[in-house]
């Protein structure tokens, strides 16, 4: 069996064990503080997570403040696209489901507040985010699965069942 396809039936694997249970934990206080001075075109934090900033604005903004030294969570706001989506920079280096899940809930927060036509829901984007870390670790399109890309299309690949 060669290479792409042992990495395939690794990820198909992963991926039937993710959609068969439930990941989520609703039992946890979100550990999240909105900036109430936040404003869809100001320069400031979105929100603070884990004593990071989290950053969302269009990629122009984000490439202008973006810091790979800090623990900063940068996020790429598209869901003015055809296809909408929302971009989360780095996103192979948050491991932990749980995390996850609060940075998911920092991104419906600011739908809420924002609306747009962006409509994922919170089961699918966490699998589709362990997917592309899988995929990381595997070495495989290490240029697209750095950055998990939330759009609107991959909602029904990624949803439970």
């Amino acid at each position: 069996m060669n290479k792409n396809k042992k990495r395939l039936l690794i990820l198909s694997s992963c991926l039937i064990l993710l959609t068969t249970s439930k990941m989520s934990k609703d039992n946890y206080v979100n550990d999240y503080l909105l900036n109430e001075e936040y404003t869809i075109d100001s320069m400031l934090p979105f929100a603070m997570y884990n004593n990071s900033k989290v950053y969302i604005g269009n990629e122009e903004y984000i490439k202008e403040i973006r810091n790979d030294s800090t623990k900063d969570i940068y996020i790429i706001d598209k869901r003015s696209e055809k296809d909408s989506n929302i971009s989360i920079v780095n996103s192979y280096e948050i491991r932990n489901p749980i995390e996850m899940e609060k940075i998911i809930n920092i991104l419906l927060e600011y739908e809420r507040k924002y609306p747009s036509n962006w409509n994922r829901t919170k089961a699918s984007m966490l699998n589709e985010w362990i997917a592309h870390n899988i995929c990381y670790d595997f070495d495989y399109r290490r240029g697209s699965t750095e950055q998990v890309d939330l759009n609107n299309q991959d909602e029904g690949k990624y949803k439970t069942f």
